[in-house]
């Protein structure tokens, strides 16, 4: 049997995806494969018009709008030459990175626990994580401010030690303004690192282990290595985050030293005028993005964003599991540290991390039953008279109905442009693939604040600007990427056979797919329309921008009232959003695991 080459399976995690991508129309005569590109690139043909209107017309609206007559780059001059924002910009990378390095530091340990942790820890700690992750970042950053208050919880604390003599200034500083982005942001990590390490096979650590490697030498050169497509993944999209972030930042900071996007919003509201210099700002924002995302394409495919756990870097993991084998030996030989001793930092962090998520929201939610008006820790003195009051409000009211009835039909939309996208990603054999998925993640990477400005410009000249329309149009944006991947994992995962028995009998494509496809992935299409309707129903920087002044979201209602007030019926429309999250969430829990005990297809919510 010598010569007989032997394949040896590669025991490195790979994505687990149950079958390849088949061909479009089997069933009947074997199509060509000029035939089979035509059929699927069609589909993509709505959700690319809709991008070109609401992402690459909105930016040439940007670009020319910032060249005015006379003098088309004086604007430009401006921003890069007077202190006030290079000093802004500057302050906005170093924020964006001290963010993203917290969120990893935090995050990583966080990400461990949901994935290799004990079966009721990873269930509980996936649940505590998720949760905040579709709670709005405003809802989130009004809680911190609670936090932060004077009479807030921290400085109760404090001075129940003996630590201060008198209450701290947390608020409007830049220790609130990074606390807050880390916390924000931190999701946004955590569910990256997640998906990679959750494919990492724990046997390969146990196999370390087992060759000599202590605990620290086998996570050292075996787990990490395996997880950087998670890492560098969740780094860029915390880090370009981070540089379109306003919300928390004017919630949190001095007046003093605001960062980029601040001004820039700042700017937007009184651009009616002189919008070229609003779009001068946007642009060179727009530009810093574009050449950081450059850079770090050149290190790592942007793709991976999408999905992580089919990052290049991931197929040269072996190369340094090879390569460390010697490093581990080293440090075998040095000595194994006791399990309690190595693990006990993660576990902190991992507890951090999650106080980070949660704490905020509880604060909200204590302080929509005291009775005074303003933070204070501890109340004792407790009511429900603010739920009354929000109740008896239509300003509130109708704010929410908004929202609701803006959700539903985000939801439909999006729904029927990432289904088509969907369908083309999975079954199609084009080529491209990967370039058409990093274009549908785009609004998950570029600075939202400058990209509404431009939208604005051009719903503006289609007198859709203030319109119920616009917000839709608006609010689709971010919801796209979302809806899409949710449908590209549950396309994968459909056992394509069944299809194609519906079609060799006679049924056309449209019909095949309707009576088989759709009643069996009903679930999944109709989680992804929740994610839509909770995209939708948390936006504000489109609406900031689009709203007009007719218009009211609950969210934008909410943001208008922090500039005046601090007030516990603020509290109350936080808990209103909170409620609205985990309601949607627990239903789209329960239809997924009815959909597993019926058809044995298993799903989560990540």
């Amino acid at each position: 049997m010598t010569g007989v080459p032997v394949r040896v399976p590669d025991p490195r995690p790979t994505a687990d995806s149950p079958q390849q991508d088949p061909p479009t129309g089997a069933g009947a005569p074997a199509p060509t494969r000029r035939s089979r590109f035509d059929r699927t690139a069609l589909l993509l043909l709505p959700v690319l018009a809709f991008y070109a209107l609401t992402l690459a017309y909105p930016v040439v609206r940007l670009a020319t709008q910032s060249l005015p007559a006379g003098d088309p780059f004086r604007h430009y001059r401006t921003l890069l030459t007077e202190s006030l924002y290079l000093e802004a910009l500057g302050r906005t990378f170093v924020y964006a990175a001290v963010a993203m390095l917290g969120a990893l530091v935090i995050g990583y340990p966080l990400a461990y626990l949901m994935s290799h942790g004990p079966r009721l820890v990873r269930a509980t700690v996936t649940t505590l994580v998720v949760i905040p992750f579709f709670v709005a970042l405003l809802v989130r950053t009004f809680g911190w401010m609670t936090i932060f208050a004077r009479n807030g919880p921290v400085n109760t604390v404090l001075l129940k030690l003996g630590v201060v003599d008198e209450p701290l200034q947390l608020m409007y500083t830049q220790q609130a303004v990074l606390i807050g982005m880390i916390a924000v942001l931190l999701p946004y990590m955590v569910l990256p690192l997640y998906t990679v390490m959750r494919r990492i096979d724990p046997r390969l650590t146990q196999a370390a282990n087992g060759l000599g490697a202590g605990g620290p030498a086998a996570f050292a050169f075996v787990f990490l290595p395996l997880s950087m497509p998670g890492v560098l993944a969740g780094c860029v999209l915390v880090f370009m985050l981070g540089l379109g972030f306003f919300i928390t930042p004017d919630l949190l900071g001095g007046s003093g030293e605001q960062v980029y996007p601040v001004l820039l919003n700042r700017t937007l509201t009184t651009a009616v005028g002189e919008p070229a210099f609003a779009s001068a700002m946007s642009m060179v924002l727009l530009v810093a993005a574009f050449v950081v995302l450059l850079a770090v394409s050149r290190v790592v495919p942007i793709g991976s964003i999408w999905r992580p756990e089919n990052a290049a870097v991931s197929r040269r993991g072996g190369g340094a599991l090879d390569a460390g084998w010697r490093s581990a030996t080293v440090l075998a030989r040095v000595g194994r540290l006791p399990s309690a001793v190595y693990r006990l930092p993660g576990h902190l962090l991992a507890g951090l991390g999650l106080a980070l998520c949660l704490v905020p929201m509880l604060a909200a939610v204590l302080m929509s039953f005291q009775r005074s008006t303003f933070a204070a820790f501890p109340s004792t003195d407790l009511t429900t008279n603010w739920y009354q009051e929000f109740l008896a409000d239509s300003r509130w009211v109708d704010a929410f109905l908004t929202s609701i009835r803006l959700g539903v039909v985000v939801a439909v939309l999006v729904t029927v442009l990432s289904t088509l996208a969907a369908l083309a990603l999975v079954r199609g054999t084009f080529p491209g693939k990967d370039l058409i998925m990093g274009l549908i993640a785009t609004p998950l990477i570029i600075p939202s604040v400058a990209l509404a400005f431009g939208l604005y410009l051009v719903l503006f000249n289609l007198r859709l600007d203030g319109s119920f329309t616009g917000l839709v149009i608006g609010h689709a944006i971010p919801a796209v990427p979302l809806v899409t991947l949710i449908l590209v994992a549950n396309l994968r995962a459909f056992d394509y056979r069944l299809e194609q028995a519906a079609r060799g009998l006679g049924a056309s494509p449209v019909r095949a797919f309707l009576t088989v496809t759709f009643p069996v992935l009903r679930p999944g299409f109709l989680v992804a329309a929740f994610f839509g309707f909770l995209t939708s129903f948390d936006e504000l920087v489109f609406t900031i921008s689009l709203a007009g002044t007719g218009l009211r979201t609950l969210p934008l209602r909410l943001w208008e009232d922090l500039h005046v007030r601090f007030s516990p019926i603020l509290a109350v429309v936080s808990v209103a959003e909170m409620l609205v999250v985990i309601t949607v969430l627990g239903v789209v829990a329960l239809m997924l695991r009815l959909r597993q005990r019926r058809t044995g297809m298993k799903g989560s919510i990540l």
